[in-house]
């Protein structure tokens, strides 16, 4: 280990600088003062959210392709009724509003997407393969599966008059004096 001395020997001409005052540093700068200038409202009235929203132009191109690929890319995911296939293909859709695709590309690929039963079932209704008829038929048909689908799973209630409920029991009663 090495002392102070030992960097400094007795017979060198180096001296130790001597710390100065910072006190007395003349090299200080005064702060200015600045007076405060009040921001004029904005003409416009846009809110701050609206502000920090990502500027569009230039990258609408970008944002649309991936969306563009996913509604191209639709399967109907494995144990997806047909109407919750339908459903979340029609929100793809609505996400990218400027996916240009036509109607019949929309048939097109919804059809190609779902799983073999429900294509069966859509050339069934359709008599024959959903994909030669006209965009409207086409449409039509799959709006009428929907409805079908729909009403199969719309619970019935109807009312149940005295009298039938009556009729049960004595049916059952007779049931009961057979098995005895």
């Amino acid at each position: 280990m090495r002392t102070r001395n030992s960097y400094f020997p007795n017979n060198s001409s180096v001296t130790i600088p001597k710390l100065q005052n910072k006190r007395r540093d003349p090299n200080v700068v005064e702060p200015e003062l600045r007076t405060i200038v009040e921001v004029a409202p904005m003409a416009d009235n846009q809110t701050m959210e609206e502000l920090l929203q990502a500027p569009m132009e230039g990258y609408g191109e970008a944002i649309t392709t991936q969306l563009k690929n996913e509604i191209s890319r639709f399967t109907q995911i494995f144990e997806e009724t047909f109407g919750k296939a339908w459903e979340r293909f029609k929100e793809m859709l609505r996400a990218c509003p400027h996916h240009e695709f036509t109607e019949l590309t929309q048939i097109d690929t919804f059809y190609n997407g779902l799983n073999e039963n429900d294509q069966d079932s859509l050339n069934a209704a359709a008599g024959g393969n959903l994909l030669s008829k006209t965009t409207r038929e086409a449409l039509n048909i799959i709006e009428n599966k929907l409805k079908v689908h729909y009403s199969r799973y719309k619970p019935n209630v109807s009312r149940m008059n005295t009298t039938s409920r009556e009729n049960a029991s004595k049916t059952n009663d007779r049931i009961d004096k057979l098995a005895d």
